[in-house]
């Protein structure tokens, strides 16, 4: 792959973010409460390594929330419209990683904030909105790391996962393509210690939420 790669497009991401992040503010307490968001309250004042429904970190994060501004619609749904908005310009890092300009960096990142599922998943707090920012942001170490195998950038990888298997199980899937990638197109890389650092940091952080679930009689399952 080409490294001379062109400049980050910041101007264009920054106001595609920012228009993102205006679109979801016209209607951020239109709606009332979801019930799923009434659960993850619930959850938040009752901290744990995990829950039936999904793993500690989003339930961290809203702990959080709640203790700077109060169990309020508004700041929840600011929070995942803003969560949303970074993974729009996570997005067009990615595009302009794989060689695209500042056009493409930003149509790449207007597509992935104006899906319906983005505006869908922007609008209330939920894991999924964190989820949206940690596989763009592990696609662009991995992509880093793939190009330019140095043990900074396997470690950066193996902490997002981690995070993101902390947030959401599906991460898996995206564990696994890497995996699968490797043996298939990039074995000398196994010979490495890179990808097993990687996994090994992604373990020791997924590590607390599956003790939690052995001790509960693995509830999610």
């Amino acid at each position: 792959m080409d490294t001379r790669r062109p400049p980050i497009a910041w101007g264009w991401l920054a106001l595609v973010a920012a228009v993102l992040v205006c679109v979801h503010a016209l209607c951020l307490t239109q709606y009332g409460w979801f019930r799923d968001e009434l659960y993850y309250l619930s959850c938040a004042h009752r901290l744990a390594w995990g829950y039936v429904d999904q793993p500690p970190l989003s339930i961290a994060l809203l702990k959080l929330v709640v203790a700077v501004a109060g169990p309020n619609l508004a700041a929840l749904r600011l929070v995942a419209a803003l969560l949303v908005s970074l993974a729009a310009v996570m997005t067009g890092l990615v595009a302009r990683q794989l060689g695209g300009r500042a056009n493409a960096q930003a149509l790449a990142a207007l597509a992935m904030g104006v899906a319906p599922d983005s505006l869908g998943t922007g609008h209330f707090y939920s894991m999924n909105a964190i989820d949206f920012v940690l596989w763009p942001c592990a696609t662009l170490l991995a992509l880093g790391a793939l190009e330019t195998p140095t043990t900074r950038r396997w470690i950066g990888l193996g902490i997002v996962l981690g995070l993101g298997l902390l947030n959401k199980w599906s991460v898996l899937w995206l564990g696994a393509g890497l995996a699968a990638y490797l043996v298939i197109a990039r074995r000398h890389l196994l010979r490495t210690p890179g990808p097993w650092i990687a996994a090994g940091l992604a373990a020791l952080f997924f590590a607390p939420n599956l003790w939690w679930e052995a001790r509960t009689g693995w509830p999610t399952f």
